[in-house]
């Protein structure tokens, strides 16, 4: 894409299109310049006329360039009374519907910028024009004159030429003379560039001696402030070192700043854009320095609450699972309780059972009483053996209930070879007796009742010795029982009382971590408050170190500033040389105004003098009208341009005295500076701060003022670029009907 391009999709787009262009390729369809065509006349042009929607649609596309193409033509014939063949002699429409081939579309441009320029709402299409950059600018004007030379092309005669090369000569020689100020302004440079590396060599001198009462300070001072001085001696040199490159690099610049200065005013316009810009985005990046700042300390203090946070969600864990442990405690108390119940109501049980097994052991005792008595009945007093079987039997009796009821197995042998013995002995006595069968045979009924009984007996003590194994046996049970259940509750007992003490425990837990959380908050609140302090400490040492490296770093700021100044006072004086300049200019053009109104008005005055000869012709009275107007527009500009004079000695007025009041301060500023150096080292530290204040308020207000030219002349400029451009057009369209009426006026001659 070639410049013309793009200087052409440059100029589409400020036209307020729906869409953007970005290549030539999207004027393939026709719909954005039948919409641009429908702005200049929505009547010809009717955007609902034509089909938007052409995605790959080639007979789309190629219906509207049709109907784009005629419309134009229709335009052309109809309102501007001019062929369109005259520009352009013929458009290729399929090939840019195809393939958006350049030259022909470049040459249906040619046809709209035609159209766009000589309709009614030129001026507003022009001053879009000239709110473009001057690259654009002066290849839309190229493209513009071409097509007004295609418009209005006849043959120039020979007064036309030697007019319009009077005019060339009278610009060649407003450029020689722009060429001589361009270099004698480079002189001036050259020469404040010498007095500038002068001031430098003095000032050069002054940090010498600075720097020597520097080192003469600085062997009072301890061994860190000698590191700090050294570090900071070492970036002066590093600062001086840059210096002398920059002034070098100054030095080249100037050198081929002969060849650039044509670029000058166009990158100085890219650079107070970027300077704009800069503020802007240095604005910004201090909001969010602000706002990552504060998020930073939000952050901090989320952190802080968080970590409280956990502290107390493992403090409120630890509770819970204490509470826990009460909880599984209370449930085994309880267990143990019922268990407790239950034992007791099976003690309760198992004494019911033992009352029932003591009566009836006592009745069993009675019985045996009963036996008792009844054998003595039977028993025969006199013998022996009755007494020795009764003394026995009373013995086994106190042995039975001595024991409690213990008779073992050896106890029935004792009874059985009783038994014998006195079976035995029954036969001696029976073998004695002899005679006495009926004593005999009574005994043998009474030992066989008393063998009966003895069974009995027997049986009745297998059936006690039962009894009591079972009493024995349930007792020790019961015993085991009463045991287990008294160790139970013991341990229930113990496990209650060491539940209630841990819960006392936990209770005073509790309270001690509320009581060390109050400590905590305490704490944190002094180490707040600490932290503050050492802060606030930090920082005060930053600002002494600050202020040291202030002391150390004055000199090298003073000498940018000074070369800040100096650099803005020859920017100042460049634009008050460019304002002289166009006002040259503008004087040049009030006479070239001047002098065409008296042309003019002598050619009124003859018109006047040869009206009675012309017998008032209807052409002589249009061409009379035409000069009449031609003289109210020179009136007119003659006006405006006084006016812009009038306001340019005003600017410069005000700029000149910007600049006395710029020196008057900066040479105020700088016996302030010799003054405060010849003081002590505070003073010397109050002054400078003072001085850098008053330099920032004067940098700022010189940058104010500077914005503030800028911005007047970049309006300016504007203006007389319009006025110029509009001045232009007119006389050349004055210049084109002037030669039409010449052209039928020697036609009609030659006719006649």
């Amino acid at each position: 894409m070639n410049d013309l391009e793009r200087s052409l999709i440059a100029w589409l787009n400020c036209n307020n299109l729906s869409a953007k262009i970005k290549t030539m390729d999207d004027l393939s369809d026709g719909v954005l310049l039948f919409e641009l065509m429908s702005q200049i006349s929505p009547d010809l042009f009717r955007a609902d006329t034509i089909i938007r929607n052409t995605h790959d649609n080639f007979s789309a596309r190629l219906g509207n360039l049709n109907k784009l193409k005629r419309q134009i033509e229709k335009f052309y014939t109809d309102i501007l009374n001019v062929p369109s063949t005259k520009i352009v002699d013929h458009v290729e429409i399929t090939a840019i519907a195809r393939s958006a081939e350049r030259q022909n579309s470049i040459m249906l441009l040619e046809l709209i910028m035609g159209a766009v320029v000589s309709c009614k709402s030129k001026e507003t299409y022009i001053s879009r024009i000239l709110d473009l950059n001057e690259s654009i600018q002066v290849e839309l004007m190229v493209f513009i004159q071409r097509i007004l030379n295609k418009l209005g092309e006849t043959k120039l005669t020979d007064e036309e030429e030697r007019k319009e090369v009077t005019q060339l000569k009278h610009e060649n020689r407003s450029l020689a003379y722009q060429c001589e100020e361009l270099q004698g302004a480079l002189k001036e440079i050259e020469q404040k560039q010498r007095d500038l590396n002068n001031d430098n060599e003095k000032y050069v001198k002054r940090i010498k001696a600075l720097e020597d009462e520097l080192e003469r300070r600085i062997g009072n001072r301890d061994w860190n402030v000698d590191e700090s001085l050294f570090k900071l001696e070492e970036k002066i040199e590093k600062q001086d070192k840059i210096i002398k490159e920059l002034e070098a690099k100054l030095v080249e610049t100037e050198k081929a700043h002969t060849d650039e200065l044509r670029m000058t005013k166009d990158e100085l316009d890219m650079a107070q854009e970027k300077l704009i810009q800069l503020g802007k985005v240095e604005s910004t990046l201090e909001l969010y320095k602000k706002r990552l700042e504060d998020l930073s300390t939000y952050k901090k203090k989320v952190k802080e609450l968080q970590e409280e946070k956990n502290s107390l969600e493992e403090t409120i864990k630890q509770n819970e699972n204490n509470m826990s442990e009460v909880v599984t405690l209370k449930q085994t108390l309880n267990f143990y309780k019922d268990q407790i119940s239950q034992e007791k109501e099976r003690v309760a049980e198992l004494t019911l059972a033992l009352e029932t097994k003591d009566q009836q052991i006592r009745e069993l005792q009675k019985f045996k009483k009963e036996l008792e008595g009844k054998k003595r009945e039977f028993l025969i007093p006199e013998t022996v053996t009755q007494r020795e079987f009764h003394s026995k039997a009373s013995l086994l009796e106190t042995e039975k209930e001595e024991e409690d009821f213990s008779l073992q197995t050896g106890m029935q042998r004792e009874l059985e070879e009783q038994i014998e013995r006195l079976e035995m002995e029954n036969k001696t006595l029976k073998s004695q007796l002899g005679g006495g069968g009926g004593v005999v045979q009574e005994i043998n009924k009474q030992m066989d009742t008393i063998y009966m009984a003895k069974k009995k007996l027997e049986e009745k003590c297998r059936e006690e010795k039962k009894l009591r194994k079972d009493e024995e046996m349930r007792a020790a049970q019961i015993e085991d029982e009463k045991d287990q259940i008294a160790k139970s509750l013991a341990d229930c007992q113990a496990k209650l009382e060491a539940a209630g003490e841990e819960c006392q425990a936990l209770q005073s837990k509790i309270q001690q971590l509320e009581a060390e959380k109050l400590i905590w908050e305490k704490i944190q609140n002094e180490c707040e408050s600490l932290k503050k302090e050492r802060e606030s400490h930090v920082h005060d040492i930053k600002q002494l170190f600050k202020e040291k490296d202030e002391i150390t770093k004055q000199l090298i700021d003073s000498k940018e500033e000074n070369h800040k100044l100096d650099s803005m006072l020859i920017q100042k004086e460049m634009s008050i040389k460019a304002c002289e300049i166009d006002l040259e200019k503008i004087a040049n053009r009030l006479r070239e105004a001047q002098e065409s109104e008296r042309i003019a008005l002598n050619q009124l005055e003859v018109m006047k003098r040869n009206q009675s000869e012309l017998n008032e012709q209807s052409v002589d009275k249009i061409k009379y009208l035409e000069l009449e107007r031609d003289i109210m527009k020179l009136k007119s500009e003659i006006s405006t341009l006084k006016l812009e004079l009038r306001e340019k000695e005003d600017s410069l007025n005000s700029m000149q005295e910007e600049k006395t009041r710029t020196e008057i301060e900066l040479k105020e500023a700088l016996r302030q500076k010799e003054e405060s150096l010849s003081s002590s080292h505070q003073e010397e530290i109050r002054d400078i701060k003072e001085k850098l204040i008053q330099r920032d308020n004067e940098v700022d207000f010189l940058k104010r003022s500077k914005e503030e030219l800028v911005n007047a002349w970049e309006k300016e400029m504007k203006i007389m670029s319009m006025i110029v451009y509009g001045t232009g057009m007119e006389i050349m369209y004055t210049h084109q009907t002037l030669k039409q009426e010449k052209s039928c006026l020697i036609n009609k001659k030659h006719k006649n």
